[in-house]
């Protein structure tokens, strides 16, 4: 996962052109590699579905995130994605709060 110019876009390994979808295998724990290529500062944020909170009924968002990184800076996140993404009506997604472009992430059923 890149940001440049205020862009964010993914490629994955072996293919280096930028794609708007990634496949994660369901269950497998995966590392997400971000890249900011940008002057600002950015961080990439995952966002995972929703989720009821306890026995109140509340349901509430549930997202990952970078710390934050600077030009030229790296930031690694392992996520396990346990349900597909069919499961939630938004599906999952990736993006970088202040930059263009979104990544659908894809959870097969398998």
């Amino acid at each position: 996962m890149f940001v440049k110019d205020g862009k964010a876009y993914a490629e994955l390994m072996g293919l280096p052109e930028a794609t708007d979808t990634i496949t994660i295998p369901r269950s497998n724990a995966v590392n997400i590699l971000f890249r900011n290529l940008d002057e600002k500062e950015h961080r990439m944020v995952i966002h995972l579905g929703e989720a009821k909170v306890g026995t109140t009924g509340t349901v509430e968002k549930v997202q990952n995130c970078t710390q934050l990184a600077g030009k030229n800076q790296e930031q690694l996140l392992t996520v396990r994605i346990p349900k597909p993404s069919a499961a939630f009506k938004d599906g999952y997604s990736i993006e970088v709060p202040g930059a263009e472009g979104v990544i659908k992430v894809m959870v097969p059923w398998y």
